[in-house]
């Protein structure tokens, strides 16, 4: 009887330790990609009239969005994919964005990476088209 209990009490170890290992791995691969991530300026009296792709990736956290853009000012945001695990909160803050008229808003506390990515796929699709009116 003795034995049965070491053996399951080894494995229980070694699956909670598993468990840690890939929790471990994906943290460090999700703060990598965001470190990845650039927010360049954008002024949006020089992004000209259209809808914009943008994408960006967030390790765990994958996010293509279209930008419409009219008169200088962010018509609609629409998201077209948002991989998200639990992040999905971040979606909240694409409202604030088109009212604010920037990419740059405060990130939800409980999505932090998937509000930092949706930042950084809307800021890609807006500095597309900066760059096609400049």
């Amino acid at each position: 009887m003795k034995k049965v209990i070491v053996v399951l009490c080894s494995i229980v170890i070694l699956v909670i330790v598993g468990v840690a290992g890939i929790f471990a791995s994906m943290t460090i691969k999700t703060n990598s990609a965001v470190k990845k991530q650039v927010n360049y300026p954008v002024a949006m009296e020089k992004v000209a009239d259209g809808t914009y792709l943008g994408q960006s990736d967030g390790g765990m956290v994958q996010v293509e969005v279209a930008v419409t853009v009219k008169n200088h000012r962010i018509e609609g945001i629409e998201l077209i994919r948002h991989e998200n695990g639990k992040g999905a909160a971040a979606e909240a803050i694409i409202s604030e964005m088109v009212a604010k008229n920037t990419y740059e808003v405060d990130v939800v506390s409980s999505a932090t990476i998937s509000s930092k990515t949706i930042m950084n796929a809307v800021n890609n699709a807006l500095t597309s088209g900066q760059q096609k009116n400049e």
